[in-house]
């Protein structure tokens, strides 16, 4: 209980304080609901939560929100709010937009790592902007009206003993209910940007993420997230497929947004996928989760490493990540030359640094390609005709014994095609009708890179995830399986027939049960024992620096 003669002198300073109008409140009210809706579409948290708990924390939230905005109207000058309220729109709309596409809310180590990759496929994001996100555009008129059309400076001005109770309240707020709901310090721990965000909102998760999560805490979490138990056990798995044979060249060929669905799709009765119908009869053929967690390079992060990745940053931007045990260290040590190939540049996800600490003896990125004369310089990537055509030629080049990994691009979102290699919407940019176009100009370039392999190439065909198209004027739509998408995953043989070799049943298949770290860890095993059944164990190369690789790729390759 508050003593009777303290009250006279808590009201004599309140009565002092400035009384905010009617625009600031109206602002402060539009503005704090604007981020609550963004947070509540995009923070959801990791783990169960109870009606209460969930409650609970939408309270606080809302809380902390009007708090903040309320210090900043109090606080900040009419421009620097204006500048803010500018700005407010983009960042919704990122938020929102990479929560869509990668189904996990934007981390400040994922923002921080990846804003270069993010910078280069702007373009692709923006494309996938939704009509109803027009509404943060009316929203910042209505907030832009409220602060300017006040008519004057006065209500604007700084109210310093405001902004002091404001700010003490909510630092006061936060520290009563950390210790009360979830500390922020257990995002160092086991929680998430979801879990924690939920009670607090971006920016003091964020904030706790640059407290608690350094660089070895990442590693660390992506080196115990590896050994993660997989749901179908792998060694049965590899005890009943693993009998199909493995030729003296493997080929990974990476799709970029290759769906599932795509698999007998029909536009006006064409086919959209016309070679990979085809080469799905005659293949050991797979429906497999292919989760699209932070990004394309957790797709051959699993082809190479055979472990989950880190679901924090790509695995590849970790400092010190531990490549020991790679499937390539382990096809060198037999003999094996391993390459990789791929049209967009090293830098992008780190790629390079990562390939060359597996090691590859020989890497071919957009840098190499373009020194070789190899596409030109005026896109993110080299379109995959140029690159799977380059690929066949350095094959041919190359002795028995050999793994390359091929990794395609063109069919990256936002799906740019010549207009003379569009054939089912000639005129349309939309991405629920371009990809179409897009992934059958792919298609008809791996049928031409498999038919031009020597004969008896073992190839494995995937998707590294689907591609987010819907479109149910065409009836098109992904395949999911607990949420996460569906992709094909092929292993076939250049001029043979491999359909007859699989022995689990179809149901398990294609079923989307199987993960495609199941897969990659079936063919990792099966090639494995078949190299090293054809010829004694040799020592493994070191990794070379990039100079070496390149020179390397140049050479042999």
């Amino acid at each position: 209980m508050i003593r009777p003669k303290i009250r006279p002198k808590i009201r004599a300073v309140l009565a002092r304080l400035p009384r905010p109008s009617r625009a600031a409140l109206l602002l402060i009210g539009i503005w704090a609901l604007e981020i609550y809706a963004v947070q509540e579409l995009t923070l959801i948290p990791g783990h169960w939560q109870s009606l209460f708990g969930a409650a609970i924390y939408r309270v606080v939230r809302i809380t902390i929100d009007l708090l903040a905005c309320g210090l900043c109207v109090a606080a900040l000058p009419r421009p620097l709010l204006g500048l803010l309220f500018a700005i407010n729109p983009v960042f919704y709309v990122g938020v929102i937009l990479y929560h869509d596409y990668y189904q996990q809310p934007l981390s400040m180590h994922a923002l921080i790592e990846t804003a270069g990759e993010g910078v280069q496929v702007a373009g692709a994001f923006w494309g996938l902007v939704e009509a109803w996100q027009a509404i943060f555009v009316i929203l910042l008129v209505m907030k832009l009206g409220l602060l300017f059309g006040a008519g004057s400076s006065r209500p604007w001005a700084s109210r310093r003993r405001s902004a002091g109770l404001l700010l003490g309240t909510y630092v006061g707020f936060v520290a009563l209910v950390n210790p009360l709901l979830q500390p922020l310090s257990k995002i160092g721990t086991w929680d998430s940007v979801g879990g924690i965000g939920a009670i607090y909102g971006y920016s003091l998760t964020w904030l706790a993420e640059l407290a608690y999560l350094d660089v070895d805490t990442l590693r660390e979490r992506a080196v115990l997230r590896s050994v993660d138990a997989l749901p179908v056990d792998v060694d049965r798995l590899l005890a009943e497929e693993g009998s199909f044979p493995v030729g003296e060249r493997l080929v990974f060929l990476q799709v970029e947004s290759l769906d599932l669905a795509l698999i007998d799709f029909r536009i006006d009765g064409r086919e959209v996928t016309p070679e990979l119908n085809r080469l799905w009869r005659r293949s050991l053929r797979y429906a497999v989760l292919a989760p699209k967690g932070m990004g394309s390079s957790d797709a051959d992060f699993r082809a190479l490493m055979g472990r989950v990745p880190s679901r924090d940053v790509p695995t590849y931007k970790i400092p010190g990540y531990p490549y020991a045990g790679s499937f390539v260290e382990q096809l060198r040590t037999l003999g094996v030359r391993a390459a990789a190939i791929h049209g967009v540049t090293g830098e992008f996800f780190n790629r390079r640094r990562a390939y060359e600490k597996m090691p590859f003896e020989a890497l071919l990125f957009r840098e190499e390609l373009l020194e070789l004369g190899v596409g030109a310089g005026d896109f993110w990537a080299i379109d995959d005709g140029l690159v799977l055509d380059a690929a066949v030629a350095q094959l041919a080049k190359v002795p028995a014994r050999s793994f390359v990994l091929v990794i395609t691009a063109t069919s990256h979102i936002p799906f740019p095609l010549a207009a003379a290699e569009r054939v089912f919407f000639p005129a349309e940019v939309d991405p629920s009708y371009a990809y179409f176009d897009s992934i059958h100009y792919v298609d008809r370039l791996i049928g031409r890179f498999v038919e031009a392999l020597p004969a008896g190439t073992t190839v494995v065909i995937y998707g590294d995830h689907i591609s987010k198209v819907e479109n149910p004027e065409l009836g098109y739509r992904q395949r999911l399986h607990q949420g996460e998408g569906c992709v094909p995953f092929l292993i076939l043989e250049s001029g043979g027939d491999l359909h007859g070799r699989q022995r689990i049943p179809e149901e398990l298949a294609l079923s989307c049960e199987l993960t495609s770290l199941h897969a990659f860890r079936l063919v990792q095993g099966r090639a494995l024992e078949a190299f090293a059944a054809d010829r004694p164990t040799v020592g493994a190369a070191g990794p070379s620096s990039r100079e070496g690789t390149a020179q390397s790729a140049q050479g042999a390759y």
